[in-house]
């Protein structure tokens, strides 16, 4: 679904004229359902690292602490385990420190292994400085949830009425749907759990629940279950 399509489905829940554009419309009520569009796909965008948002990193280091251009401009945050790989030497920096323990680090006269790093000013800083023969890769959700028809760069917010959402177009529609009717002073509470409960769905589907085996090969010790545990 579109920009303009997921409005236009709104629009007909909610008992307004459908309209044929919502990018640049002087329509105070599209206009509002626009905004709140924005607003619902970045709030879902930030509250869960969904997968078609997870991107994988991978960069040639700078030879000084400062990797310039880390992480890059569509970063929003780091996946759940924050870890950067050293691809040379098959191990994990260790991190992110905090300002305190970056100035103890890089106060010490000796080098350290593992690498330390920390992200400052919006920077990856590695110590001790890398090589440009160093590598290293990280995963990291992106903030841009809105990809333009036009087959340029994901951004972070609807350009165009073309343009479609890497998040659950369902769950937007949803979630605009009891905006709007916060917006207005309506009783809202009762669409708002339905958002609720489809974001919860949506979110359990988009990662499908990791299983923990605890079969063994026989003999089975005394207090051995043949089954598995799902969380």
């Amino acid at each position: 679904m579109t920009c303009l399509s997921i409005i236009q489905a709104v629009t007909v829940a909610i008992g307004l004229p459908r309209p044929i554009a919502a990018i640049g419309t002087t329509d105070p009520q599209v206009a509002t359902l626009l905004q709140l569009a924005q607003n619902s796909g970045r709030d879902l965008a930030a509250e869960w690292p969904w997968q078609k948002l997870t991107q994988r990193r991978t960069f040639p280091a700078l030879a000084q602490e400062a990797q310039t251009g880390e992480p890059p401009i569509d970063y929003d945050r780091f996946a759940l385990i924050q870890r950067i790989w050293d691809i040379n030497r098959k191990t994990w920096l260790v991190g992110p420190l905090n300002p305190d323990e970056w100035d103890a680090v890089t106060t010490w006269p000796v080098a350290t292994y593992p690498a330390k790093w920390c992200l400052l000013q919006g920077v990856i800083n590695i110590f001790p400085a890398p090589t440009t023969d160093d590598s290293f890769k990280y995963t990291y959700i992106s903030k841009n949830w809105v990809r333009p028809a036009d087959g340029s760069s994901d951004t972070d917010s609807w350009r165009n009425d073309t343009d479609t959402s890497l998040l659950p177009e369902r769950l937007l529609e949803y979630a605009l749907i009891w905006r709007w009717k916060q917006a207005k002073g309506l009783d809202y509470a009762e669409d708002q759990l339905t958002y609720e409960r489809e974001r919860e769905k949506a979110q359990a589907r988009d990662r499908g629940p990791r299983t923990i085996v605890t079969s063994a090969p026989p003999p089975f010790p005394d207090n051995f279950w043949p089954g598995q545990i799902t969380y």
